[in-house]
């Protein structure tokens, strides 16, 4: 599982996340299909995302669903999760 923490981004994905840094009025979460804490480490440990972890104001997985997306239930617990 460690491999999975040093996955690189995307090229794009740095200057988004310098992007929703600077936009307060965006709220950024991850959104993941992964366990809280696999997408935990890699959003806090790896090289491409750690420096950025302090953009995401929180961390939503599926696990307590127990369902994937694309199934409107996980759809229905992120929204639950962000008060929308």
């Amino acid at each position: 599982m460690s491999a999975y923490d040093s996955l690189s981004t995307f090229p794009d994905v740095t200057p988004a996340l310098e992007s929703l840094a600077k936009t307060p009025s965006i709220t950024p979460v991850v959104f993941s299909n992964g366990t809280q804490q696999m997408v935990g480490n890699s959003v806090h440990h790896s090289p491409d995302l750690s420096p950025y972890s302090h953009v995401f104001h929180d961390i939503i997985t599926v696990e307590e669903v127990k369902k994937f997306k694309p199934h409107p239930d996980v759809y229905l617990h992120l929204a639950e999760k962000v008060n929308k």
